[in-house]
């Protein structure tokens, strides 16, 4: 059978695969959060969500300089969440780069201002 758009059947198969490591990381089963999520990039390479929970991870165990990467990877492909900017203003931080963190900072408040 042709597949006349094979992209959202990877899209769907992402966000399961984001769903089970989100599932697996709350339950503290860190490596099957990254498989599933290292999965989901595979799938979907503009998930925003593997990206940026696969950053989290990262960061979580100190490799800041693989989590900053995949941060970023998700502010581009998601620009307006705010929690994206705000976490890459964080990490920027925790590497001491005040003024870079200090503009990610900005950009949270500038998408939520309640933030």
């Amino acid at each position: 059978m042709l597949k006349l758009f094979p992209w959202k059947s990877a899209t769907r198969e992402a966000k399961a695969l984001v769903g089970a490591g989100f599932a697996a990381q709350t339950a503290g089963d860190l490596p099957t959060a990254r498989r599933n999520y290292e999965s989901a990039l595979r799938a979907d390479p503009a998930n925003a969500d593997a990206s940026f929970l696969l950053g989290v991870l990262e960061a979580e165990a100190g490799r800041l300089e693989t989590a900053l990467p995949l941060v970023e990877q998700a502010v581009r492909a998601d620009p307006g969440n705010a929690s994206f900017h705000f976490s890459r203003g964080r990490m920027l931080a925790a590497m001491g780069r005040t003024a870079q963190a200090a503009a990610a900072f900005g950009e949270a408040v500038n998408r939520d201002p309640g933030m």
